[in-house]
């Protein structure tokens, strides 16, 4: 009896390793998990933003290699969502025994233990299988086969440009410019804790809408920084008392009637990129709008083109018209 109960163990246990060898080896269509559906950008001499459209799910998404949205946005977003990302292979074990322990303990869910790559997983799936456990053993299984196929960067990054933070937002780098009007790279400690934080529940911790909220997340995503080694204790304290700081900004919306040229150039998430200047746009929009008000309403029309003359490329094309607003000509 114990030997026949032993070989159908030993059965099940074969079985089982055959099973989970054939899900691994079973052919992977990893491009839907990396695709993104991209914000048309035009973009200045050097890189600036001087206009985008929404992409075409009528959401803003500007992607950015990891690389580009600065250190403190990828430790925050580890330290928060998955600390030991680059060392498992897509699920994270530990962090499954620790959720399983404490939601048993509590008797109901407490805590979670989603990896990054479950996350991208379950945004390339379109939330199909949310808040159920036949979905959630599919993004398991899923994560553990996309982290096999993928490199740890490229599955950092899809996350970063696919997560979202609230309103039509999606990625990093619209959030940062829509709440705090800056590029991902040059946000503060506690601007790049905020936004990490904000995945979790877009909608609630939405911070022109709960600020309090917001704040007590961002705090708690400082906490896992510290903890994490990401921050000093000094640094902690500082970015903890820091002001929310986070506002409604406006996308750059410079050179109107040229970005509207260019307009078919960038659909589909493509960039385009012109001589202009950014900085030199924005200072010939400024005084062409102020000369045309001091002498209003003798004067309802202007135009301005700046040129470097050593190379005739253009640096600033500006047109007012009779509602006062700027547009490049």
């Amino acid at each position: 009896m114990m030997r026949k109960r032993r070989k159908i163990i030993a059965g099940a246990i074969g079985f089982l390793l055959i099973a989970c060898g054939v899900v691994m080896c079973w052919p992977m269509k990893t491009s839907r998990y990396f695709a993104v559906s991209r914000s048309g950008e035009i973009v200045d001499r050097n890189g600036a933003l001087l206009y985008a459209f929404l992409n075409r799910d009528d959401q803003w998404c500007f992607y950015r290699r990891s690389g580009e949205v600065g250190e403190r946005v990828l430790e925050a977003t580890l330290a928060v969502e998955d600390r030991r990302f680059y060392s498992h292979g897509g699920v994270d074990v530990r962090a499954v025994l620790r959720a399983a322990w404490q939601n048993l303990r509590h008797g109901r869910v407490v805590s979670g233990a989603s990896t990054l790559t479950m996350q991208v997983v379950k945004n390339g799936e379109g939330r199909l299988y949310r808040r159920t456990l036949p979905g959630k053993v599919y993004e398991a299984v899923q994560a553990v086969r996309l982290d096999a196929r993928a490199d740890k960067p490229e599955i950092l990054e899809a996350y970063l440009n696919t997560a979202p933070y609230g309103l039509n937002l999606v990625g990093v780098e619209a959030a940062a410019r829509r709440y705090f009007g800056k590029p991902a790279r040059e946000l503060t400690l506690p601007e790049a804790a905020l936004l990490a934080g904000l995945p979790k529940a877009p909608t609630g911790l939405m911070p022109l809408r709960n600020p309090d909220k917001a704040v007590q997340r961002r705090n708690y995503v400082l906490g896992r920084m510290l903890a994490a080694g990401f921050i000093t204790p000094a640094e902690h304290d500082e970015a903890a008392s820091a002001e929310l700081g986070a506002a409604w900004h406006d996308f750059p919306a410079m050179s109107p009637h040229l970005a509207m040229q260019l307009r078919e150039q960038v659909q589909d998430g493509r960039r385009a990129e012109v001589t202009l200047d950014s900085a030199v746009q924005h200072t010939a929009e400024d005084l062409v709008a102020r000369a045309l008000r001091r002498h209003r309403p003798e004067i309802s029309n202007a135009a301005v083109m700046v040129v470097d003359v050593s190379s005739a490329e253009v640096l600033a094309r500006v047109g007012l018209g009779l509602a006062h607003r700027c547009s490049s000509s």
